[in-house]
């Protein structure tokens, strides 16, 4: 009887645990134009010293690369992140850095660099494999 009961227990676990998913629910999608990592080397850029930084947008999610460095978690773990416009010509962003809600729009120029504008400064940024 013992038995019976432990095999009966061990079904219903495993119907009710072992068949759930968990989906995803990123807020981010970006177009493929914009896949991949995206970097601006350290130097004089508008008559502004610029360090090494830039982007690595993912299928699911957007990293940033500070100071030669891939951070570790996405813009998508900041609460008040999302998504704007997603197009052929355009993509732009909401995440908050220093405090502050950063605004980023990019788009393309050619297949090696895009041009992102944040808080009425543009970058340009050049496509990398390093990343």
């Amino acid at each position: 009887m013992k038995k019976k009961y432990l095999l009966g227990l061990m079904c219903c676990l495993t119907l009710m645990f072992g068949c759930s998913r968990q989906e995803s629910t990123s807020k981010f999608n970006p177009p493929t134009w914009i896949q991949g990592a995206w970097i601006t080397e350290s130097g004089i850029q508008d008559g502004q010293f610029v360090f090494r930084s830039g982007f690595k947008f993912a299928q699911d999610d957007i990293y940033l690369i500070l100071f030669t460095a891939l951070l570790d978690y996405g813009v998508s773990n900041d609460p008040s992140s999302k998504e704007l416009v997603n197009s052929s010509s355009s993509y732009s962003f909401q995440f908050t850095i220093n405090e502050q809600l950063s605004t980023t729009v990019c788009s393309p120029v050619g297949t090696e660099q895009i041009e992102c504008t944040s808080n009425e400064q543009t970058t340009t940024y050049t496509k990398s494999a390093e990343y």
